[in-house]
């Protein structure tokens, strides 16, 4: 899959002006994101999958301080589906994205939780395409965030 993430970032740029007196600051809050994965379908309605995601290069900058934000790492989904046609079915996800957050030289890696909704459509023999929008609560309390990626993404699922 491929996709747009958006960063709330506003919680960032509060932090620059309160706690690091930044008169202007400013932010990169959207990028592309990426993914791919595995997944094994129970029946119709339940499946679980496995994915690499990353989520987006993010910029935060106060009185000429950069600071660049990437999100990356390995998700567990489990997905739920209702089929509209023979065709065509929507579903929900809950997603635990083991997210490595990088600011600057600080790291750190959490599980970070996510929901999403999407639409799958089958297309050809064993190939289907899905389009899905994903709400992920990015918190970390040791590098002062909490700033909620939005992502909206488009893909290719295979089935064997």
């Amino acid at each position: 899959s491929v996709g747009y993430s958006k960063m709330d970032t506003d919680d960032g740029e509060k932090f620059l002006q309160d706690f690091l007196g930044a008169s202007e600051t400013s932010s990169k809050d959207d990028s592309v994101s990426a993914n791919g994965g595995v997944g094994l379908q129970l029946n119709e309605f339940v499946s679980f999958e496995v994915q690499y995601m990353h989520v987006g290069k993010f910029e935060l900058e106060g009185d000429g301080t950069k600071y660049d934000i990437k999100i990356t790492g390995p998700a567990l989904g489990a997905v739920g589906s209702y089929p509209l046609s023979k065709d065509t079915s929507v579903f929900v996800r809950a997603d635990a994205i083991y997210a490595q957050i990088e600011i600057e030289e600080e790291r750190t890696r959490k599980w970070q939780p996510a929901v999403g909704v999407g639409i799958s459509h089958h297309i050809a023999d064993g190939f289907s395409v899905r389009g899905q929008y994903q709400y992920m609560f990015l918190k970390e309390k040791d590098l002062d965030i909490d700033a909620p990626v939005h992502n909206v993404s488009v893909g290719v699922t295979q089935t064997f």
